[in-house]
């Protein structure tokens, strides 16, 4: 009986995720779905390009996954302001996948080191963002600000130990056979899905007041 890669078991995972977050996106769901497509488009790259070989997955994958640190950050960023995230604020947050697109196509040798920095860096500013305390999620319910903190916690923690884990990887190509590539690359997998469902929890449990209250309180009389 033929297996499906673990790369599309993920992705369809995350689909469901993301169905059931768009089915509740009356309630103001913010960057987060858009952070699970990305996760579940990453995953659908993963394995075409580790188990299918299609080619211009490797073009594609490098971009995306310098994406995704980015807007994580910007997701959970949302959370500790009072206000929407408004375009100009995300623009910053591109121009890591911009670098990477141009890298890409024209000097793939600083790739990996770019990479690591990018989740290094984002990583290192959630950090950052936790060390104020739940307080610092100032647009999530009080009921929910532990929960909140915990997942952002948990994605700063994560988006450091991807950043080792590529390292490892491009490690293992450079100075070995690339035999441990695959088991590494699955750990991260599995791991990224982890995020990704805590990102689900967060933008299903801990909404900005502001569209919360307006979406139970209704129209007023």
């Amino acid at each position: 009986m033929p297996s499906i890669p673990l790369p599309f078991v993920i992705c369809l995972l995350l689909c469901l995720i993301l169905v059931r977050m768009l089915r509740r996106a009356d309630r103001g769901l913010g960057l987060f779905p858009l952070l699970v497509a990305s996760f579940a488009v990453q995953s659908v790259m993963s394995g075409l390009s580790w188990n299918i070989g299609w080619h211009p997955a490797h073009l594609i994958q490098p971009v995306i996954a310098a994406w995704l640190p980015a807007l994580s950050f910007a997701a959970f960023g949302e959370l500790s302001r009072n206000g929407p995230v408004r375009l100009s604020d995300l623009l910053p947050h591109v121009l890591p996948a911009v670098l990477t697109a141009l890298l890409v196509a024209f000097w793939r040798a600083p790739l990996d080191l770019v990479l690591f920095v990018i989740y290094l860096g984002y990583g290192l500013a959630l950090l950052r963002i936790a060390r104020q305390g739940p307080a610092a999620l100032s647009a999530v319910r009080i009921a929910d600000e532990w929960t909140a903190y915990r997942a952002l916690v948990a994605m700063a923690i994560m988006l450091i130990v991807t950043a080792f884990l590529d390292a490892l990887v491009s490690l293992d190509f450079a100075f070995g056979d690339g035999r441990q590539a695959h088991t590494l690359l699955g750990v991260a997998s599995v791991l990224w899905l982890a995020i990704a469902g805590y990102a689900a929890t967060i933008a299903d449990s801990a909404r900005p007041e502001s569209e919360t209250d307006d979406a139970s309180e209704g129209p007023s009389a």
